[in-house]
């Protein structure tokens, strides 16, 4: 009877000392996840921050690159040139490239501005710029 109270007694000591040390792992396991969710929370404060910040920095640009396209119509406007010199003196296109464009342009009976484009010698932004400047 000594031996099965004993034996019952250090299987209930056993028993709590299992079930103290799970809840420990259990204790230990959830204040490293509060943690990391501490710094996620910190992590996501910073980026909203730096979003602003590279928002605020974009419309920055946005209104400056807006004054400057101001400036150089104006710039333009002022000093009507052709469209081989604007072309030559923004160096998108060399002397050769645009003599080719030209043999192209007059073979295909084509305008010299949509000749470039359909060579793929000036983009589709400078296209546009061009025809803006009525250089085309």
């Amino acid at each position: 009877m000594i031996y099965i109270v004993i034996l019952i007694l250090i299987g209930a000591i056993g028993t709590v000392l299992a079930c103290k040390s799970i809840t420990a792992n259990f204790d230990a396991k959830s204040s490293a996840l509060a943690e990391k969710d501490q710094n996620l929370h910190k992590e996501q404060d910073e980026l909203r921050k730096r979003r602003k910040e590279l928002k605020r920095e974009l419309e920055e640009l946005k209104k400056s690159m807006k004054q400057n396209t101001k400036k150089e119509e104006l710039a333009s406007v002022s000093q009507q040139t052709s469209l081989k010199d604007w072309l030559l003196d923004t160096g998108m296109l060399e002397s050769s490239q645009y003599r080719k464009a030209q043999e192209y342009a007059e073979e295909k009976n084509m305008n010299m501005l949509s000749a470039l484009l359909t060579l793929n010698m000036v983009s589709v932004d400078t296209y546009e710029k061009a025809k803006k400047k009525k250089l085309g």
